[in-house]
């Protein structure tokens, strides 16, 4: 039986196993993704922007010295919305810190993550596999999971699900979400820019 399993391995399920890494807790991590690289998550390519409060945490962990080489500090923020006249301007030197964030690669992150939890005799990675059914029972909850050779069941006193927008499993266990539609779109994009971007996050609404 574990003390814990986390039910997805992205960055909120395996940051978790990563966190509690360190305890004396029996911690199971089951991602439906195949590792490719040493990791399921290693063709994101991404730009995460993390908080400060992101990089302590990282940094009680023992990860952020492994990141901190690919990590890009934010010293400036321009937030402004199409056909307004304001707009909202931050600088670094309004906080008494190195930074007001951090942008890092995900498939960085990811590596990084990963690399800290495989290994640990108090972690058990699931990876491929896909959890199918969830049942409580006394002071336990019992998680069906599926991998190619075949099912296994396994128990844990806390169940995490950290699945994302469209779990099957919230589903399952009859929590209920609220959905907004907004009616807009966000695009995700790498660029290259031709003048130094003075590391400075803009945020523009249009």
């Amino acid at each position: 039986m574990y003390d814990i399993a986390v039910i997805g391995g992205g960055m909120a399920g395996a940051g978790l196993v990563c966190a509690l890494a360190g305890a004396k807790a029996g911690l199971a991590l089951v991602e439906e993704r195949p590792a490719r690289d040493d990791h399921p998550h290693s063709d994101d390519a991404r730009g995460m922007a993390l908080s400060l409060s992101s990089r302590k945490i990282l940094d009680e962990t023992g990860l952020w010295p492994k990141l901190e080489t690919s990590a890009c500090p934010i010293e400036r923020i321009h937030v402004s919305t199409r056909g307004r006249f304001g707009c909202v301007r931050m600088s670094v030197g309004m906080l008494d810190q190195d930074a007001l964030g951090y942008v890092v690669p995900a498939h960085e992150l990811g590596r990084a993550l990963y690399r800290e939890i495989t290994g640990k005799d108090n972690i058990d990675i699931f990876c491929p596999a896909t959890a199918e059914g969830i049942e409580t029972e006394s002071g336990s909850v019992a998680v069906r999971i599926r991998q190619a050779g075949g099912e296994t069941v396994i128990k844990c006193r806390l169940l995490v699900i950290a699945e994302g927008a469209f779990s099957s499993l919230r589903d399952l266990a009859g929590i209920k979400t609220r959905v907004h539609d907004y009616r807009q779109s966000a695009i995700v994009s790498n660029i290259t820019v031709s003048r130094d971007h003075r590391n400075t996050a803009y945020e523009r609404f249009v």
